[in-house]
């Protein structure tokens, strides 16, 4: 029996993405971390610096979990279960706020 095909490995510049998803809650911010000039610009961030939180352990599940998914859907994978697929369109608008 043969391994699955990994469709997904990841490097420091998707950990630097996927932290600055996890600190932009709003459509605005997170239009500003794949911008180039912004100061913002997840390319920019040190994964070697320390992060302290100071929010509730539900809002922090709700950045990690926008975060994640809206990864996973700029790179155009879905989610499976059983024969339902979930493109992950809906993150775009359903878990950042709108400003």
């Amino acid at each position: 029996m043969s391994e699955p095909e990994r469709l997904l490995e990841l490097k420091d510049d998707d950990f630097k993405e996927i932290f600055a998803l996890f600190s932009s809650v709003s459509v605005y911010e997170r239009n500003q971390i794949y911008d180039s000039k912004d100061s913002l610009y997840y390319l920019d961030q040190n994964l070697d610096e320390e992060y302290h939180l100071t929010e509730g352990r539900r809002d922090f599940a709700l950045d990690a979990l926008r975060a994640v998914l809206y990864y996973l859907h700029r790179r155009g994978l879905k989610l499976t279960k059983g024969n339902r697929v979930d493109d992950l369109q809906w993150v775009q608008q359903e878990l950042f706020v709108q400003a």
